[in-house]
């Protein structure tokens, strides 16, 4: 969330700014948490790593030196006496500041890199960081179907905004012309751009009206669910599964103090981010273990591809269960999730079922 600028020096003006020192220090963004909230050990990188491959999709430099992020990491609890955003927000950006009461929460960070193109209108400020600010702990994607677009056009950064019709529509945009384009539209309209601005825009650098892509977008482009919209650029650039593509197994001890280990995030989670290229399409078993049947429904493996908006499916399997999934070829992500207050194990396999007729 991105705080209306004409309304910032006020907004600072009523509240009290005591805000936490630097205590982890990154090449491109520095972390500053509230006392008694701990980074788990490979988050720190990971909001370092992000921070570069937005940057280098935008086609801006990553911060370093004294132009680094600074990520405010504080209690929930007078978040809204303390910063800038509205108490009822997760984070919001302000420039090189990000406010924030979970860590990490790459949302603010895209809106940190997307100020090198300005503030465009509240639905593609929040849009593009929606389209972009990956997957999370998400385990599976959320049955929703945004389509009402034309309700938040005109949102004017004080009426609720609907996030996933934004960063659908967003998602969509970016698909259909390219993210160059998309970003030279957003570079040419202000935070107050209506409607009118907006549609002048659009005929003129893509060569469309903004009904008729709207339009389209309806019949052709809304039901591509968040998840599967994103590039998950963190995700799908994580290391790479070296196997046959007939069988994979891992079995980890899974701890917050892990250098791969990514989170608390919100609810407390961890990720740790692998990726695995299946290179047919096939039938796979996949089954998930723990050895501490009390920790059972809070790890779990997910896969998802890394195509955008395909016919491949995602799949999550909580340990203890198993399940068979058709894998298209290509590349996915593969993520082990786990809680971040408990050191857990965690075991997985992957087999090939053979086709019909094979031995």
């Amino acid at each position: 969330m991105t705080p209306r600028l004409p309304l910032l020096l006020l907004v600072l003006a009523a509240c009290d700014t005591a805000l936490p020192a630097v205590r982890h220090e990154g090449e491109h963004v520095r972390v500053a948490p509230d006392p008694g909230l701990e980074l788990c050990g490979g988050t720190l990188a990971h909001m370092d790593e992000f921070v570069v491959r937005v940057s280098a999709a935008f086609g801006v430099d990553p911060p370093t030196g004294d132009d680094r992020f600074t990520y405010y990491w504080l209690d929930p609890d007078d978040f809204g006496r303390r910063t800038p955003c509205p108490d009822y927000v997760g984070g919001c950006a302000l420039y090189r500041d990000v406010y924030a009461k979970d860590a990490p929460l790459n949302h603010e960070l895209v809106h940190s890199v997307s100020f090198a193109y300005g503030v465009g209108p509240q639905i593609f400020v929040e849009g593009l960081a929606r389209a972009y600010e990956g997957l999370g702990a998400v385990r599976e994607p959320q049955p929703k179907r945004p389509r009402d677009v034309w309700s938040f056009i005109d949102a004017n950064w004080i009426a609720p905004l609907n996030y996933d019709v934004a960063g659908s529509f967003t998602s969509y945009l970016i698909d259909r012309f390219g993210l160059a384009e998309f970003l030279a539209v957003y570079r040419e309209l202000g935070p107050v751009s209506r409607r009118g601005a907006i549609d002048r825009q659009f005929r003129k650098d893509v060569g469309v009206t903004l009904g008729r892509t709207i339009v389209d977008f309806v019949e052709g482009g809304a039901d591509c669910l968040h998840e599967h919209a994103d590039p998950k650029l963190s995700e799908c650039g994580a290391p790479e599964i070296a196997w046959d593509g007939e069988y994979v197994a891992e079995y980890r001890r899974l701890a917050c103090e892990q250098d791969d280990v990514i989170g608390p995030y919100g609810g407390g989670d961890v990720v740790v981010m692998r990726s695995l290229v299946v290179p047919v399409e096939a039938t796979y078993d996949i089954a998930v273990i723990t050895d501490d049947p009390d920790l059972a429904s809070q790890l779990a493996i997910s896969l998802f591809p890394c195509t955008q908006c395909g016919d491949d499916l995602a799949i999550s399997v909580v340990a203890g269960r198993r399940g068979t999934a058709r894998l298209g070829a290509g590349r996915y992500s593969l993520r082990l999730h786990g809680p971040a207050r408990h050191e857990a194990r965690i075991g997985y396999a992957l087999t090939r079922v053979p086709e019909p007729g094979e031995d």
